[in-house]
């Protein structure tokens, strides 16, 4: 999918923004970050917004923890920790999503809040989470 013209010095990737259940890498507010500074984390796009005035892209996110809390929030949250979903998904480790509104944030798709994991092309991260499953 294309975007609205990003700035010259921006990135490729800026310009593909990704679809909603896609896992992307970026920076989510925290109440007490290591060292400081905040940490690039997994995050689900749970909703796609495009401005009409300027055409500028922003997601809808859900931030990813590695603390699964199973099974006391496998009916809260989204948690991804089979082998074969977590190789889809792009995660390294099992992840859970919360996915609860009031824990959701909306950033528009750019390097400032989003930023891929070292050595990736991009912060967009294997298949979304409802084609995880799907076979093909």
């Amino acid at each position: 999918m294309a975007s609205t013209t990003p700035t010259p010095s921006a990135p490729e990737w800026v310009s593909r923004w990704p679809e909603a259940f896609a896992i992307v890498t970026g920076f989510f507010p925290e109440k007490r970050p290591k060292d400081g500074s905040l940490a690039c984390r997994p995050l689900l796009v749970t909703q796609v917004l495009r401005r009409k005035d300027d055409g500028s892209v922003h997601l809808r996110v859900a931030y990813g923890t590695s603390k699964v809390k199973f099974p006391e929030r496998a009916n809260d949250d989204l948690i991804v920790q089979n082998l074969s979903d977590l190789d889809a998904c792009g995660l390294m480790t099992p992840t859970r999503f919360v996915i609860a509104p009031d824990y959701q944030i909306i950033r528009p798709w750019s390097e400032e809040f989003f930023r891929p994991w070292g050595g990736s092309p991009s912060p967009r991260r294997g298949k979304s989470i409802c084609s995880a499953n799907m076979p093909g």
